[in-house]
């Protein structure tokens, strides 16, 4: 009677042991599952940032030509304000500059380096040269290019990534949409604030 009342007893934690050896392969099963769907899937920022024109995409490095050219950025092209100025008086002393007033010239010369309308353009500096990046954002704009964004040398460096890039081709001249006598009353008259110099009260970005 003792042994069989123990069976008794024993009875529900044997039941007990049963389901959990029922149950074990499917614990495995969805742990081995969980773990599979928690790894981290290989990222891809790198491989979507290494070519800067895709979507159209110019990078325009406005740094220092030293800076330009020791430390480059791969795939941007290089642009100074002062590529574009002139002597106001070749034969002055003071030899105070001015912009190019010629702006069929400049914007020859900005498609050569692969700019137009279609593009668009993000501009990049460092610490010294953020004023420099208003002034080429501020040039830009009048002869109707397209700039997205002004960031940082290290933000442009993590867009771009670590593999080379090619520059990009030159292209054919745009025309403007503004009539001429527009382009002499607005850009040249304020380009010596916002262009030669930088005032950030008479300019606006």
């Amino acid at each position: 009677m003792v042994k069989s009342r123990f069976g008794v007893l024993l009875q529900p934690l044997r039941r007990k042991f049963e389901n959990l050896e029922r149950k074990v392969p499917f614990y495995l099963i969805f742990a081995i599952v969980l773990a599979i769907g928690c790894q981290q899937k290989p990222t891809k920022v790198i491989e979507e940032t290494v070519n800067p024109f895709e979507n159209n995409i110019i990078f325009v490095d406005v740094r220092n030509d030293l800076k330009s050219q020791t430390a480059p950025l791969s795939g941007a092209i290089a642009l100074h304000s002062e590529d574009f100025l002139i002597l106001e008086n070749p034969n002055s002393k003071a030899k105070k500059r001015k912009l190019d007033p010629d702006h069929i010239q400049i914007i020859e010369r900005l498609a050569n380096k692969g700019l137009s309308p279609v593009k668009r353009i993000i501009l990049v500096h460092d610490q010294a040269t953020l004023t420099e990046a208003k002034k080429m954002k501020w040039l830009l704009r009048q002869l109707e290019l397209e700039v997205i964004d002004v960031i940082t040398e290290v933000d442009a460096r993590k867009r771009l990534g670590v593999r080379k890039s090619a520059q990009p081709e030159s292209l054919s001249p745009w025309s403007l949409k503004s009539s001429e006598d527009l382009i002499k009353e607005f850009m040249y008259k304020k380009s010596k604030d916002c262009f030669v110099g930088w005032s950030d009260l008479k300019c606006k970005n």
